[in-house]
């Protein structure tokens, strides 16, 4: 798939930001990947509604597209990326033959030209943003909600943590 460069940003949320930046890379990790892939959820569940059974394919083949719309995270402290994309490791028979929805999965998202021209079906575009909101909302409350857990394991292992002014 292409990279079409559609992205989220934590805005408005400066004292959560300004408490994981002064975490060490491994804390920052412990918060924001859970976090991510939170917030990931509603957008990889309305990618696979878009991609109802009988949309674009038979029944069978949406059936696997929708299985092999998978969601990813990674995270350090200064750069936290999340993605949901069609799989290419999931495969099914359809029809008789072998089929992998990772390999097609642009052609349905943007349509193609030639000898039997297919329209554009967006599903994973669309996805992000209806859901875009949702996943902000889902990705803060997790890290507020992990937060206090990862502090208190640096601390119970001796390591200094420091947040806001205090020392």
């Amino acid at each position: 798939m292409s990279k079409l460069g559609s992205s989220m940003a934590l805005v408005g949320d400066k004292e959560l930001q300004k408490t994981l930046l002064k975490l060490s890379d491994s804390a920052a990790r412990q918060i924001m990947r859970p976090a991510i892939t939170a917030g990931l959820k509603p957008v990889r569940q309305t990618a696979r509604d878009n991609a109802a059974p009988g949309a674009v394919f038979s029944p069978e083949a949406s059936g696997l597209m929708r299985k092999a719309i998978s969601a990813s995270a990674k995270a350090r402290k200064d750069s936290v990326t999340g993605k949901v994309f069609v799989n290419r490791k999931v495969e099914g028979i359809v029809d008789g033959k072998k089929h992998v929805p990772g390999n097609i999965a642009h052609l349905v998202e943007f349509g193609h030209g030639g000898k039997s021209p297919a329209p554009a079906y967006p599903f994973l575009r669309t996805a992000l943003g209806s859901r875009k909101s949702d996943a902000l909302k889902a990705l803060t409350n997790k890290a507020r909600e992990l937060l206090p857990r990862v502090i208190q394991k640096l601390r119970a292992k001796g390591k200094p943590v420091y947040i806001g002014d205090s020392k």
